[in-house]
């Protein structure tokens, strides 16, 4: 084009370096220009000798002929070369857009089978991750209500234990007083018996006074203050209580509680009692308090058989809330399975399928962008 264009008058140049032909007002310029070159050649008349001036003439005749001829096919098709460019960019954006698309899924796919979750952010599922985070909070808190459970169980079954041990005290009590109670038993033999009461009493106040995870079972909310006190005084033997009736309590559900405690000031002040007449009666060699003592003995039996009895009433609670709470538990789980946990096999299926389909997909990608700017420029 530039040899061309030095054959026109400098005027006529700037028309055809301006604009590219995309724009059909260039277009249209352009076709007006050519025509009017050619009338004016056409028109010049054509001297018998030719002068440098005509040849001058005849050259930009022949040459503008050509830039007509290479002007109309261009022309002509300046139409059809924008319209392929917007076409060949409508296909790449959608054969990238086709391509990501694939990429995103097969990777997804993949991600699911790294981790085994069908849900692995919240935008893979809105709704199943509000319904697994409520199935998590069911499943924290039957945890919690469980370690509960096992914490009570424990702390019951030391307080069932010392209460067996309490009441052997008591039966062997019993035996003593039974044994000292009749004719044939001296001062002596009674001596020697309340020295033995009053051991089995120390031994008492020893059991009350028991730790469970660092805490005394039997001090109420006081449970870091030694609960039982054996004093000795001028007015006799007593043993103080310096815990409180609070009841321990344990969450076993949702809006239900249980208590892990004994009532121990009602319970044990008898049982005391009981032991302290029995070993100064003994002391004393009073036959008539000895018999006596065998009706006290009869009734703090009855009340560690039925403290025994109710420790296990409450550790069978426990038992049988703990196993619903672990089928609840069971049942949750596997409801959070199936809104998050992937189907293995069918995400295999999916993952293959998918890498099918982006392997077809890049192939034909490079069969449709085959084209370079060489084929632009041929």
């Amino acid at each position: 084009m530039g040899k061309v264009h030095g054959f026109l008058p400098p005027c006529c140049t700037p028309l055809l370096i301006g604009k590219g032909l995309e724009d059909e007002e260039v277009r249209r310029n352009y076709r007006s220009l050519l025509r009017a070159i050619e009338n004016l050649i056409t028109r010049l008349p054509r001297p018998r000798k030719k002068s440098p001036s005509y040849q001058i003439l005849e050259n930009l005749h022949e040459k503008t002929r050509e830039l007509i001829e290479s002007q109309k096919i261009d022309l002509e098709t300046g139409g059809d070369i924008q319209i392929m460019r917007v076409t060949l960019n409508l296909i790449t954006a959608q054969v990238k857009k086709d391509l990501f698309k694939n990429a995103e899924r097969l990777q997804k796919t993949q991600n699911t089978l790294t981790t085994g979750k069908r849900i692995n952010k919240p935008s893979d599922d809105a709704t199943g991750v509000v319904k697994a985070m409520g199935q998590r909070t069911q499943i924290g808190n039957i945890e919690q209500f469980l370690r509960n459970i096992d914490s009570g169980i424990s702390s019951l079954d030391l307080t069932d234990s010392l209460m067996r041990e309490l009441s052997h005290q008591l039966v062997r009590a019993k035996e003593i007083a039974i044994s000292q109670a009749t004719s044939t038993a001296d001062a002596g033999a009674r001596a020697a018996a309340a020295l033995e009461v009053m051991g089995m009493l120390e031994e008492t106040v020893g059991l009350t006074n028991t730790k469970f995870d660092g805490r005394f079972i039997f001090a109420g909310h006081k449970t870091n203050t030694l609960p039982f006190e054996l004093q000795m005084s001028d007015e006799g033997m007593a043993v103080i209580y310096h815990g409180d009736d609070g009841k321990i309590q344990r969450q076993i559900g949702i809006h239900t509680t249980t208590d892990i405690n004994v009532a121990a000031p009602e319970m044990f002040n008898k049982i005391f009692e009981t032991f302290i007449g029995l070993r100064d009666a003994l002391e004393n060699n009073d036959l008539t308090a000895i018999e006596a003592s065998l009706f006290d003995l009869d009734e703090s039996i009855e009340v560690a058989l039925n403290t025994s009895a109710d420790v296990g009433a409450k550790m069978n609670r426990l038992e049988r809330t703990s196993e619903r709470l672990l089928d609840m538990k069971n049942t949750a789980i596997k409801t959070l399975s199936d809104i998050e946990d992937a189907n293995l096999a069918e995400t295999i299926t999916d993952f293959t399928l998918q890498q099918t389909a982006l392997q077809a997909s890049l192939e034909s990608a490079s069969r449709i962008m085959q084209l370079s700017l060489m084929d632009f420029l041929r």
